[in-house]
């Protein structure tokens, strides 16, 4: 499948927010303010700034509709007065969300979860599992079993049950936490 030839695209914006001012503590805190604002992604990179200080770099990724409230926050909560605003043209390729209802092995228990993922074609080119379903599925693994699963783990049985089209998972052989 050629998936060049399936390239979609949608208006976009992105805002880069240039920061030296603020603690790692802080500046954690603001992704999921910047989140819950309506942001479609947020990065946040180390930089050298004048003088040499330390400082970051924040990239929000937005749906213009979105734009006030981000900017809300970066003032509110970063405590910027400035920002760069850079209309944006966001290409993807096709992709739809898909579900598949699976059992969990894990030691004596046994039970149903349903697995999510992304998938680019109807022949399943390229599977991504959902990573909040993983991570619903490893609390879910801990509060029933007792066990913690790396999420590193639990997502590659997911998407490999999405490619060899199995409908179980076995996670026994695995470190008890409690």
């Amino acid at each position: 499948m050629n998936l060049i030839n399936d390239i979609f695209s949608k208006e976009g914006l992105l805002i880069i927010v240039q920061v030296g001012h603020l603690s790692g503590e802080i500046l954690g805190s603001v992704f999921d303010s910047l989140y819950e604002a309506g942001a479609y992604n947020v990065q946040c990179c180390p930089t050298i700034t004048k003088k040499n200080r330390p400082g970051h770099i924040f990239f929000i990724d937005l749906n213009p509709k979105d734009k006030s409230k981000i900017e809300n926050v970066i003032i509110n909560s970063l405590a910027s007065s400035g920002w760069h605003l850079i209309e944006t043209k966001h290409n993807h390729i096709a992709h739809k969300n898909v579900t598949k209802n699976i059992l969990v092995e894990v030691e004596d228990f046994k039970f149903e979860f349903t697995l999510q993922s992304k998938v680019t074609s109807s022949d399943f080119d390229i599977i991504r599992p959902e990573i909040d379903n993983c991570k619903a599925l490893q609390e879910t693994i801990k509060e029933k079993c007792k066990l913690d699963i790396p999420l590193k783990n639990i997502y590659l049985l997911c998407q490999n049950a999405w490619i060899n089209n199995l409908d179980k998972i076995n996670f026994n052989n695995t470190f008890k936490i409690f």
